[in-house]
């Protein structure tokens, strides 16, 4: 699926008479470089799981324009007010990055507004990195998991189990196989060589 869709793009953008490299696999410090050198990242998978992406991308302090469906709604923050997207893109609004519908208009604005320099990438790239530290980092999902294994035994010591419910054990052991992934998630982000 990958090599036909590479082919469309090939085949579009010499259509289109437009000139643009397309990188397969860069390595790991090609990305990194690639994204702390960019004006913003532009992911447009629909229906996605929580993407990794976006985070290095603000980690990086690249801002995100993305489709409003799946992880990036959790991820990325379209204007803090949470309005949806409207056509005053230099407004004062704080925004980490830029949520769109899909639609290739709305995707089109927002690359004409950063080239036109009516936003501040660089207020919006310190943002979210401070997101992400605040929100995905290590120390952010080890405070999530401690109040959620809490919860459960708490839970667990308060209500009568019923015959098939989930044992405590079994909760431990969710929450066990949560952080070993989330610590996995934390070792891809933060630990990627930087050039």
């Amino acid at each position: 699926e990958n090599v036909e869709h590479y082919r469309e793009l090939v085949d579009l953008a010499a259509d289109l008479k437009v000139e643009v490299t397309f990188l397969r696999s860069p390595d790991d410090q090609e990305k990194v470089w690639l994204l702390k050198n960019s004006s913003c990242l532009v992911y447009t998978p629909a229906g996605e799981h929580f993407g990794i992406v976006p985070l290095e991308s603000m980690y990086c302090q690249t801002p995100v324009l993305a489709v409003r469906s799946g992880g990036p709604m959790e991820t990325v923050a379209h204007q803090e007010t949470g309005e949806a997207f409207s056509n005053n893109l230099s407004s004062n609004v704080l925004s980490l990055g830029w949520l769109c519908e899909g639609d290739p208009d709305q995707f089109a604005e927002v690359m004409r507004s950063i080239e036109a320099k009516e936003v501040d990438l660089v207020s919006m790239g310190k943002a979210g990195k401070e997101r992400v530290v605040s929100k995905f980092s290590f120390h952010a999902f080890t405070e999530s998991l401690h109040e959620y294994v809490l919860d459960a035994a708490a839970l667990n010591l308060s209500e009568p189990r019923e015959e098939g419910g989930t044992t405590l054990f079994t909760k431990f052991a969710l929450a066990f196989h949560f952080c070993l992934a989330m610590m996995v998630l934390f070792w891809m982000v933060f630990y990627t060589p930087l050039p």
